[in-house]
């Protein structure tokens, strides 16, 4: 995003520097002088920039500390960490950023023939040819990639996004003006409004250049909307559906188990009907090292329901193996095929497959009869499912288990809808943290806006001197600048959160394996987006309108 915004900047700077490097060329300056001396520009904001910005990311890393919290997460007590290390590298990446941000309008300031140049202002925009073509160059790649990525390769899931995102970023120009003409169309009522549409067309790379930074914040905003809302659609509908259980045990905490003396005890009750204990584990299966999860025989179709493809999925016995579906498919697996799988602290054994079955949040792909968590290198059970016996309530259920397990501090008891809405709550805060990075990114997005704005008014410092000559007062000249903000914020929006959606739907896809089964579109968060993006291009245009509307008449006039 900052590339987006340190180009669009040097691009304007050099367009407005046109006869000034016109004028060096004639002098004698070659292209090599002309170009570097753009680039040592380039060189001396990004040093300034990066050492003000590690400054600033000092109080931003300071305010994550304390939001962290907020969250319910917890990290050791300790001074902030500032490594030397990490101020070098921002340094680095900040000065090399802004250099390759800044080659293309140094390489097209070398460019200006002197003659022309000097007998005109600003360069000419140009055609959009060479765009078109990298575009649709890097859109075909783009997309094939993703489809290939939709069937559970998320590295090419991922190199295809990026390539996708490049080509719409270097198709937007093309798309800019069509899509401005039609946002801007409810404003050409009156004066102020339709100059602003005017603007916001007639310069389509630019206007395209400024919206890409809030199309990238909103593309990321969206995507991680989309998979967040999708994961909890998944979640609210697959786990009670995939626990035939009444009550879960777990243990909170990264890597704690349940002894398995517990699931002795819980199973000794009255009030208990079964006590399965359900154990995942690390195991190689075939050349791969993979997640595998036991149970008891009798679990299948009585705590945990699987949805069968082929075979008995109730056939699981010790010698034989469950396996997901479309695990079953990439491995070219069948019923009755046979499978190597080799426990942490066992010999490798082969187990015949006697059943296939769709994803399930409880199994990992594998499954395999308790027998076999012997091999395991822990002896402790993952989690604990409950089924009450006849005449039972769960509440006296989970009174009865409660009073077992007491002795195990960090345990916890849920239902299926508690089991479902914990997992609910860790995406809402996982999406909620990572929605606030992503804000951070869009505020730079803002900072685009406001600078080109503002570029824009000196630009065209003469054009507005004699808009103003003609009769267009200081509040029509505000509201011509906030018009066309608000088409290059709102231009941004739709096409990030298109690009963000598409993303997200990918990504829902290759995660289909994971969980995320059920693709759910949040709409009306969506449409917050595209509203606050307006919202945002009012605020952004508040300083260069002012100054546009202060302009002094003659002066302006007199501009060349």
């Amino acid at each position: 995003m900052g590339a987006f915004l340190i180009f669009n900047t040097f691009s304007m700077l050099v367009a407005q520097r046109q006869r000034e490097l016109a004028v060096l060329r004639a002098l004698g300056a070659s292209r090599r002088q002309v170009t570097g001396s753009v680039l040592a520009d380039a060189l001396v904001v990004g040093l300034l920039a990066s050492g003000i910005g590690i400054a600033l990311g000092l109080l931003v890393a300071l305010g994550l500390l304390a939001l962290v919290g907020t969250f319910g997460a917890t990290l050791p007590a300790g001074p902030l960490v500032i490594s030397t290390r990490t101020v070098l590298l921002s340094l680095v990446v900040g000065v090399v950023i802004t250099a390759i941000a800044a080659l293309l309008p140094a390489r097209k300031a070398s460019a200006f023939r002197p003659v022309e140049a000097m007998r005109a202002a600003a360069q000419s925009e140009g055609n959009l040819r060479r765009g078109t073509v990298i575009g649709a160059v890097l859109l075909v790649p783009g997309v094939d990639l993703l489809l290939v990525g939709l069937r559970g390769r998320l590295p090419l899931l991922g190199v295809g996004c990026i390539l996708t995102f490049l080509a719409v970023a270097a198709l937007a120009p093309l798309l800019s003006t069509p899509v401005a003409r039609i946002l801007g169309a409810p404003m050409t009522r009156r004066v102020p409004g339709r100059l602003g549409r005017l603007n916001a067309m007639r310069n389509p790379r630019r206007t395209a250049t400024t919206a890409a930074a809030l199309m990238i914040g909103l593309a990321m905003v969206g995507a991680v909307s989309l998979v967040g809302a999708s994961a909890k659609a998944s979640f609210a509908t697959d786990v009670p559906a995939a626990l035939g259980a009444d009550l879960v045990v777990q243990q909170q905490g990264q890597g704690q188990g349940i002894p398995r003396g517990i699931a002795r005890q819980l199973a000794a009750l009255p009030e208990v009907a079964r006590a399965d204990g359900l154990h995942m584990d690390q195991a190689k299966v075939g050349a791969s090292l993979t997640n595998v999860t036991t149970l008891p025989a009798g679990a299948v179709g009585r705590s945990m329901i699987l949805k069968q493809v082929s075979g008995d999925v109730t056939a699981l016995a010790p010698g034989r193996i469950l396996v997901e579906q479309d695990e079953a498919s990439r491995q070219a697996l069948a019923v009755g095929s046979s499978v190597k799988v080799q426990m942490p602290r066992s010999e490798p054994r082969s187990y015949t497959v006697v059943g296939t079955y769709q994803a399930n949040l409880l199994a990992s792909k594998y499954l395999l009869d308790i027998s076999a968590a012997t091999g395991f290198a822990t002896a402790e059970d993952s989690v604990l499912l409950l089924s009450r016996k006849p005449g039972v309530s769960t509440s006296a259920l989970r009174a009865a288990v409660v009073s077992v397990t007491a002795t195990l501090p960090s345990a916890v008891v849920r239902d299926r809808q508690e089991l479902a809405d914990s997992a609910t709550s860790q995406i809402d805060t996982a999406m909620a943290f990572l929605n606030v990075l992503l804000l951070l990114s869009i505020g730079i997005a803002v900072l685009g806006i406001v600078n080109t704005l503002a570029l824009s008014v000196i630009d065209r410092t003469r054009e507005l001197g004699l808009l103003r000559a003609v009769g267009l007062s200081r509040g029509q000249t505000r509201r011509m600048i906030t018009s066309e903000s608000v088409l290059v914020a709102v231009f941004g929006a739709l096409l990030g959160i298109g690009v963000g959606v598409g993303f997200g739907v990918a990504l829902q896809r290759g995660l289909h394996d994971q969980g995320i089964t059920v693709l759910a579109i949040p709409y009306g968060r969506l449409g917050l987006f595209v509203v606050a993006a307006a919202i945002t291009g009012i605020l952004a245009a508040v300083l260069p309108a002012r100054r546009a509307a202060r302009l002094d008449l003659l002066t302006a006039i007199g501009t060349t």
